[in-house]
């Protein structure tokens, strides 16, 4: 049996509760109601909504972050946009349920959990960019590190930007590859994140011809330290890109604001 067999079929396994059991709330598994198009439940949902509205009361306004670029004139602007602040050692409940979900995308492959999370980025993509939604625009994601991949048998990064364009109606670039040795990013100090990342990503030739003189929106499931989304942004603008907007489920508001 070879190794895409293996993932499939770990796939299959993963998604059985998904399949023929009741849907459960995606962050603290209580069951709903059969047929409802509800991730999370009345609790949950109330959580993640609050965590939405803090971020936006902490940003005075949209959940963005403007970030200036090396060698890119601040006119052609960049910025960061997140659902939820996300701190990864906070015990504090208000971060409880955007860590499982977060937690759950690495780990999970389910269609509920990447339809909800595309959905979400759905809405706060049409938000920051004023519902100017261009044909000729373009979805992108940063890459999971190989290891984890072959580990969980998922990217669901990947699925999460693949719905995200289509509902958009936009194209999908499968483009950044990470190189061989790269270490996971959550393990290293903030210098040592933009060292790692700088020499451990790289774009095909083919994805290069396509961004090029194109807007690109750029997902990421978690900015910490910005490291990861700033080199990609650079080898985007390096090919040509218009314009790169960054968008993510969650990030480090305060950490961010620093920078």
């Amino acid at each position: 049996m070879n190794n895409k067999t293996k993932i499939e079929i770990r796939r299959f396994i993963k998604r059985i509760p998904e399949i023929f059991y009741p849907p459960i709330c995606l962050a603290c598994d209580e069951v709903l109601e059969i047929g409802t198009d509800e991730k999370l439940c009345p609790i949950c949902k109330r959580k993640w909504n609050t965590a939405k509205l803090s971020l936006r009361e902490r940003l005075g306004g949209a959940p963005v972050i403007p970030i200036v670029i090396d060698g890119i004139p601040e006119e052609r602007g960049s910025a960061i946009a997140s659902l939820c602040d996300y701190h990864s050692n906070a015990t504090d409940p208000d971060y409880e349920v955007q860590k499982v979900i977060v937690i759950q995308l690495k780990r999970h492959e389910y269609t509920r959990l990447t339809d909800f999370a595309a959905e979400e980025l759905f809405r706060l993509v049409y938000e920051v960019l004023d519902t100017r939604i261009y044909k000729s625009d373009i979805v992108i994601r940063i890459p999971r590190n190989r290891k984890n991949i072959v580990r969980d048998g998922a990217d669901n990064m990947k699925t999460v930007a693949k719905t995200l364009a289509d509902k958009l109606g936009i194209g999908f670039v499968d483009g950044f590859r990470q190189r061989l040795g790269v270490k996971e990013q959550k393990r290293l100090s903030v210098a040592d994140r933009a060292k790692n990342i700088e020499k451990g990503i790289r774009l095909t030739e083919s994805a290069a011809r396509k961004i090029k003189n194109r807007r690109v929106i750029l997902l990421d499931d978690v900015v910490t330290t910005g490291s990861s989304v700033t080199t990609a942004a650079k080898l985007l603008y390096a090919v040509g890109a218009k314009q790169v907007f960054i968008f993510s489920l969650t990030m480090n508001s305060e950490h961010l604001l620093r920078l």
